[in-house]
């Protein structure tokens, strides 16, 4: 199942008219236990992760995603040329067939997270010296030394002999080339991330039923509304503590714990204190908070606290400048 909904599809047209940097075509999401993939086009405007399409699949193959990117492309024809970074070196010859004047490369994402996977869990079972440890665990700060450090551990090269030995291929090759192939580690990363955490809430089931919700319903039309907040020059981010989207957690702040919730008309909600001297109206359908933080920032620790899953999507996105890397 492809998804390219009239947002995504805007936003394909801004990016291929405007210079956005380069664009990212990755696979993710548990498939391993979910017995699916989740295949996503993106790219970057404004430090906001802009997914704009989605491959949701049990089987795949190279020539199916070449039939979904194809049908992307034949809907929009090629324009500008443009970078892609795909998340395999098999797919770069069939992408290029479809992105005909586009520069495709291999993603280095893909090549710190295979290192990562190799040496880093079980040492045991794997043996390698502590220089080359700590190359790959400093890989962010330092690839080459990284990729040194692992062609000189024969247990290490033997496993990514198939992607050391094309190092030709992927590496590099001008200053501007190393720059945007560090970058897309760093937006591959925050994609994951940001997908990481809007499925926090996604029952505990391998239906596929519920990630096309999460995907079509929430992330969607959260990074929608951040980018309409970004064009309305809404409010800058301010710092927010994000712990509250943590699967089990229940309370922003201490003082949330001591407030009751008093159900009105439905979908009102009042937050009453103890000593009935606080109270904070929330409406869950608008989803907004008659306080004034809520009416300064757009978010409060009111709205988290009564309706976490609905809320905190568009806050994430427009914080993804100010979080760690993933």
């Amino acid at each position: 199942m492809g998804f390219w909904t009239p947002f995504q599809q805007n936003m394909w047209e801004y990016y291929l008219n405007n210079s956005c940097g380069p664009c990212y075509l990755d696979a993710a999401y548990s498939c391993d236990t979910d017995s699916f993939q989740l295949w996503t086009l993106f790219f970057e405007r404004g430090g906001q992760t802009v997914p704009i399409s989605y491959l949701v699949t049990t089987g795949i193959s190279v020539r199916l995603v070449a039939d979904w990117l194809e049908t992307i492309v034949e809907r929009t024809g090629q324009l500008h040329r443009k970078v892609i970074f795909v998340n395999s070196m098999k797919l770069i010859a069939s992408v290029s067939t479809i992105f005909v004047s586009w520069d495709v490369r291999f993603g280095r994402y893909y090549i710190d997270q295979q290192l990562r996977t190799l040496i880093l869990p079980k040492r045991s079972e794997l043996p390698c010296s502590s220089e080359a440890v700590a190359a790959v665990q400093n890989i962010n700060n330092d690839f080459m030394v990284a990729i040194a450090a692992a062609k000189s551990e024969p247990s290490i090269y033997e496993k990514a002999r198939y992607l050391l030995d094309q190092e030709e291929e992927w590496m590099p090759k001008t200053y501007g080339q190393v720059e945007e192939f560090a970058q897309s580690s760093q937006a591959v990363a925050r994609w994951r991330y940001l997908l990481w955490m809007t499925m926090l809430s996604r029952p505990d089931t391998n239906r596929i039923d519920s990630v096309l919700y999460f995907l079509v319903s929430v992330l969607t039309p959260g990074v929608e509304q951040a980018i309409e907040l970004q064009n309305s020059k809404a409010a800058a981010c301010s710092k927010f503590d994000m712990s509250v989207v943590e699967r089990g957690s229940n309370s922003l702040l201490p003082d949330l714990e001591k407030m009751a919730m008093m159900p009105l008309d439905p979908p009102i909600i009042c937050l009453i204190s103890n000593d009935c001297k606080t109270k904070q109206i929330i409406d869950k359908h608008y989803g907004v908070c008659f306080c004034p933080k809520f009416a300064q920032h757009g978010m409060c620790e009111h709205l988290l606290y009564c309706f976490t899953v609905e809320i905190h999507q568009p806050w994430l996105v427009k914080l993804m400048n100010y979080l760690p890397l993933a």
